[in-house]
C-alpha cells in the first residue's frame, strides 16, 4: 500500500491506519502465506510485526532475514524469489 497514491501522502495514510490500531479478522488459512520480515525496519520492531501478522495469518510461514531492513524486495530480491519458489 506505500505510495499507492503515487504520492508521499499514500504512506502517511498508511502509518496513521497502523497507529490506529488495525484489527482485521485472520485469514481462514494462511499456510501457502511466507511472510519476509527485516530485523531492521526502522518503522516497526520485527516482534511486533511478526505478533501482528500471526495473528492474521494462521499456519503462514515467517522468516526474519538478519541483514535486512524495510525495502526487502530491494536490498535481497534473490531472498524475495526463493521464498516465491519454497510455496
Amino acid at each position: 500500500l506505500m505510495f499507492a497514491t503515487g504520492r508521499v501522502s499514500g504512506f502517511i495514510a498508511e502509518q496513521k491506519a497502523y497507529n490506529a490500531g488495525l484489527n482485521d479478522p485472520p485469514l481462514p488459512d494462511a499456510s501457502n502465506w511466507t511472510v519476509l520480515l527485516g530485523a531492521h525496519d526502522p518503522l516497526h520492531h520485527v516482534t511486533d510485526m511478526e505478533a501482528y501478522w500471526r495473528g492474521r495469518l494462521p499456519q503462514a510461514r515467517f522468516e526474519t532475514l538478519p541483514d535486512a531492513g524495510r525495502f526487502i524486495h530491494l536490498s535481497h530480491p534473490a531472498h524475495v524469489i526463493d521464498a516465491l519458489k519454497a510455496d
